[in-house]
């Protein structure tokens, strides 16, 4: 990562932004799996704090897209918050050492591409298109990769973190979050899964972010590594263009 007097100048840059609120609302978010509204507890964060957090979480330009674009594709604001997506992505891809402009842009692509394939989902379509876009991008036996997670992770752990990404709720071990999951088959989820993240690196970003927001986190990372590992042979590959 570049030095901490780049960063500094990163985030000055974004602290004189006329969003600098929504930039809050949109990286915590990002980061925490949670909607912050309260103006007294927005203004107590640092944005150098949670710009630090969320390079953490992304550790490619690609990765900071996905990160920012699955909270905007959530929000009633979308054009807006756009806007502000963007702001973040020009400026923290300057913090990338091999980031050029070439790159911001094919993120850039890589943002507009997430962002229409959500549109579609949201819009009535008939089957076939729909499927273009949600289900994995090729057959594979659930049972199989099933036995492929099992192997490697603890299964409850798996429903847990797959569980808390997909419903887009953190699973808080409560009596009613344990009556839900019990009702929960893992190859259910795991399709799931395919619906929710439509690449390889929205997968990696999702599972890994919700790892770290979950209690004993170092586990849940585990879990999400051998997710991400069975997983991704069902991705395309992404070559450069």
């Amino acid at each position: 990562m570049a030095a901490y007097s780049i960063l500094d100048e990163v985030v000055q840059h974004l602290e004189q932004h006329e969003n600098l609120t929504r930039m809050k609302k949109l990286i915590y978010c990002a980061c925490k799996k949670a909607w912050e509204n309260d103006p007294e507890m927005l203004a107590r964060l640092r944005l150098k704090d949670l710009v630090k957090e969320l390079l953490d979480l992304s550790p490619t330009i690609e990765h900071l897209t996905v990160a920012l674009n699955s909270v905007v594709k959530q929000l009633n604001k979308q054009a807006e918050y756009s806007l502000v997506a963007n702001a973040i992505i020009s400026q923290l891809g300057k913090l990338y050492p091999d980031t050029e402009e070439s790159t911001l842009v094919k993120s850039n692509r890589l943002y507009n591409t997430v962002s229409t394939a959500y549109s579609l989902r949201q819009q009535p379509s008939p089957t076939r298109l729909e499927s273009q876009v949600s289900e994995p991008k090729r057959q594979y036996d659930p049972f199989d990769l099933r036995l492929e997670i099992v192997k490697h992770t603890n299964p409850l752990l798996a429903k847990i973190l797959i569980f808390s990404t997909v419903d887009g709720k953190l699973f808080d071990f409560s009596q009613q979050d344990w009556l839900a999951i019990k009702g929960q088959e893992l190859d259910d989820l795991i399709w799931r899964l395919f619906r929710v993240c439509e690449t390889i690196t929205e997968l990696e970003f999702q599972l890994n972010s919700t790892a770290k927001c979950l209690e004993d986190t170092a586990q849940f990372r585990q879990a999400a590594g051998v997710i991400i590992r069975a997983l991704k042979p069902f991705y395309p590959s992404l070559t450069a263009s």
